[in-house]
């Protein structure tokens, strides 16, 4: 555990960023505020659709603005997210 701990606390010190993303199960309005704050700052978000309330609101918007298929943006984005975070840490 020891180890788990100290890698952590090298990451923070040297400015290494932590992923985190934000999962959205039913919620209210409240939950809302939280995702369109976690956007701003640019921390995904994922939706579960058909856990009711906040979530199936949000889906369906989505569904609305954007069809069913994934945004190519999105995915473009999420590739080099990827990428670059692989390579900050092959020197691990």
């Amino acid at each position: 555990m020891g180890n788990v701990l100290d890698k952590f606390f090298f990451l923070i010190i040297f400015g290494y960023a932590i992923p985190i993303v934000q999962i959205l199960a039913n919620g209210g309005a409240s939950s809302i505020l939280t995702v369109c704050q976690a956007l701003q700052q640019g921390t995904p978000v994922i939706v579960i659709e058909g856990t009711g309330r906040a979530a199936d609101e949000i889906a369906l918007i989505y569904k609305y603005l954007y069809g069913n298929h994934p945004v190519q943006h999105e995915e473009q984005r999420s590739i080099a997210a990827y990428n670059e975070a692989s390579s900050k840490f092959q020197d691990l």
